[in-house]
């Protein structure tokens, strides 16, 4: 989340390929480009970005997780969301969502 604040799409999509062994580094490259477009669009709209909080995280027992963080811009936020499951290697990111709809945040 601290590269999503300092805009720096690459570092995070790097952190991402490392920490994740089901996402393809095809897929993430892919990524890149539409989170790049997207993020230069939200900033055109919304301002800078202020900040993140991190909001919740709810368990499956010891092995699954999904967190949930706000970036905050001077005229709107983002929630991000991140699926985490503890394999035999360790813990991996398996999932990774961003948008404004904030229901499994509110609920």
């Amino acid at each position: 989340m601290q590269n999503f604040r300092d805009d720096k799409i690459p570092e995070t999509l790097k952190l991402l390929k490392e920490n994740s062994e089901v996402i393809a580094d095809s897929a993430i490259d892919n990524l890149q480009v539409t989170v790049s477009d997207q993020m230069n669009t939200l900033l055109s709209c919304c301002g800078r970005i202020l900040s993140y909080d991190f909001i919740v995280e709810r368990k499956i027992k010891d092995y699954l997780v999904k967190r949930f963080y706000i970036l905050k811009l001077e005229k709107y936020f983002m929630k991000f969301d991140f699926t985490l499951y503890k394999s035999a290697t360790g813990w991996r990111i398996t999932n990774f969502n961003y948008d404004n709809n904030l229901i499994e945040v509110l609920y």
